[in-house]
């Protein structure tokens, strides 16, 4: 069972009134655990981490809407600021600068190279762009020290799933369905996308499963044999 408080909020936010309100806080996110993945010649080293298992994603939508049910702030006041600001730390970014936001954190860019044995062999045109990387003030990661964790009651990721297992909830998908992708199969077996991915190799090397389709978007249907013994 969750544990609950209350605890009293001082909302401050530019152009409305400061607004005390309580709010019952259920303790416990929820968490489950994934399997790490398996290095070549440790396959019997079965280790674990856990991850938070989010049930609903907050969207700009309704996180303008909650702002507006504590001021007089609407969504077409703060749209355009927000797209605009968004479009300045764009900007920024790709002139070589971190942004630094107040009270939240910094923002900046990270690259992706071949593998470099030598600095006379590395050019410009083999240096991109990898991704974007976030690093929180520390004020901010304190207001997190509160947090405590339940195991979602699903507990389904950390579950060893059986060859057996699989090939049941995959028999009983393919009769009334001719083709699976990785994220439904991924869904409907309960992996992470790397186990996920593995495991589908896996069934096409047996010759259960046969890939087709795009290279990005890759399709998977039952092989001949398999497939009878779906349909059996």
């Amino acid at each position: 069972m969750l544990d609950s408080r209350t605890t009293i909020v001082t909302l401050s936010i530019h152009n409305c009134d400061p607004i005390k309100t309580k709010l019952n806080i259920k303790m416990g996110i929820k968490y489950d655990l994934y399997r790490n993945p398996v290095k070549k010649g440790k396959e019997n080293e079965k280790r674990y981490h856990a991850r938070v298992v989010s049930e609903h994603i907050v969207d700009t939508k309704e996180m303008m809407e909650n702002i507006h049910a504590r001021c007089t702030l609407t969504s077409e006041d703060m749209l355009p600021t927000l797209n605009a600001f968004k479009a300045e730390i764009v900007k920024q970014l790709k002139n070589g600068n971190r942004v630094h936001i107040d009270g939240l954190g910094y923002f900046r860019l990270s690259l992706k190279t071949p593998e470099i044995r030598t600095l006379k062999n590395v050019s410009s045109e083999s240096i991109h762009f990898k991704n974007l990387v976030f690093q929180a003030e520390k004020s901010v990661i304190k207001e997190f020290g509160d947090i405590t964790f339940s195991r979602s009651q699903k507990g389904t990721h950390s579950d060893e799933q059986s060859d057996l297992n699989i090939d049941d909830k995959l028999m009983e998908y393919f009769t009334e369905h001719e083709y699976i992708t990785r994220t439904v199969f991924q869904s409907l077996c309960h992996l992470t996308r790397t186990t996920a991915l593995r495991r589908l190799d896996k069934l096409i090397d047996e010759g259960k499963l046969k890939k087709f389709g795009l290279k990005n978007a890759p399709l998977y249907r039952p092989c001949s044999e398999y497939q009878q013994k779906c349909t059996e």
